[in-house]
């Protein structure tokens, strides 16, 4: 949860100027919220590894391979892609929604076809009719 990694920052910057004698204020307070930020920010930091690096932009990802041969028909693509572990999959049928999968072929994807991408990245099919 990000917020207990910000809140951790701004306890450590609010405890730090009393901790050098920067602030007119009890050493003894500014020291102890210095310390509760950094216990904060560990907590943080721990909390964005557990969860998958979501604070850090997905460097915890493990990479899946998106298949250079994917079903012509789009509801077997996705099928095919979730089973993968792909957990975002969405359908581009350009100016037209796409209400029942099954009725769609599939032209491509984003990302491409033989690349690779994180579990939790969107796949994107790109469809027609």
């Amino acid at each position: 949860m990000g917020w207990v990694f910000m809140v951790g920052i701004l306890m450590v910057f609010v405890g730090l100027p009393g901790v050098f004698g920067l602030a007119d204020v009890s050493r003894k307070n500014e020291a102890s919220a210095a310390g509760f930020g950094v216990v904060l920010l560990l907590l943080g930091s721990v909390t964005a590894v557990v969860s998958g690096g979501v604070l850090w932009g997905g460097w915890f990802c493990s990479g899946i391979a998106i298949p250079t041969s994917l079903p012509d028909n789009a509801a077997d693509a996705k099928d095919r892609l979730n089973g993968l572990g792909f957990e975002n999959v969405e359908f581009d049928g350009g100016d037209k929604a796409v209400l029942v999968a099954g009725n769609w072929s599939v032209r491509g994807s984003d990302p491409s076809q033989g690349t690779t991408a994180c579990g939790k990245d969107t796949v994107t099919l790109d469809v027609s009719k």
